[in-house]
């Protein structure tokens, strides 16, 4: 499996099913998730919006930009 795909697991007291995010990008995978240039002078941005119910936690590893 590649690209950008969501998983779902059971905590550990098999109670309460959850979801997350995940990626596996190998050298020319990452394009499947997001355009992108090979080359260091352009750089591509872009934003992630992610909407979820109050009782969810969402992590990331970028600088959250507004609550």
């Amino acid at each position: 499996m590649t690209g950008f795909y969501r998983n779902k697991y059971t905590t550990p007291d098999g109670k309460e099913i959850r979801y997350g995010a995940c990626t596996q990008f190998e050298p020319a995978y990452r394009r499947r998730a997001f355009p992108c240039w090979d080359e260091p002078n352009f750089k591509a941005t872009f934003d992630i919006t992610l909407i979820t119910p109050k009782h969810v936690q969402a992590i990331s590893n970028m600088v959250r930009i507004f609550n």
